[in-house]
């Protein structure tokens, strides 16, 4: 097996620890001054369980370049780009929960849901009554409205 081919994973692998040690020294900051919002430590959490897979992916890849024969080594080729893309849709799908739950406890704080906002804007749109909007519209609506 080619040593190029497993030390090209080695790189990668500094290189999620360097990245994950960044973001743990801010977040150590974050956490010694006590400010930041959910939205925040929700994304220093996820971004660690991201760092966490991604280095075990990366590990394992490393370590069948060294072990394995050289016909077995595609064998884990496949999870270097399956994890990463589970681990940033659910980084995602966890920013887009957390904002819409704060920016719904703000909206309901105002006696008037967000959705309902939207709609009344969206009236000469082609939106339906029936189901509310996506945060990303809601945010770009009011964006727009400022």
């Amino acid at each position: 097996m080619s040593t190029f081919f497993s030390f090209s994973f080695v790189q990668s692998s500094v290189t999620e620890i360097v990245l994950c040690f960044c973001m743990l020294y801010k977040a150590w900051i974050i956490y010694k001054n006590s400010y930041g919002s959910q939205l925040l430590k929700l994304l220093i959490a996820d971004s660690v369980l991201y760092f966490a897979s991604i280095f075990a992916v990366l590990l394992t890849n490393t370590l069948v370049g060294f072990i394995t024969p050289r016909g077995l080594v595609q064998i884990a080729i496949g999870w270097e780009y399956a994890i990463p893309c589970t681990m940033g849709s659910r980084l995602l799908l966890s920013m887009f929960e957390q904002a819409f739950k704060q920016r719904m406890s703000t909206d309901q704080s105002r006696h008037t849901p967000s959705y309902l906002l939207s709609d009344i804007r969206m009236q000469g749109l082609s939106a339906s009554p029936v189901e509310p909007p996506s945060v990303l519209t809601m945010s770009v609506l009011e964006s727009v409205g400022k």
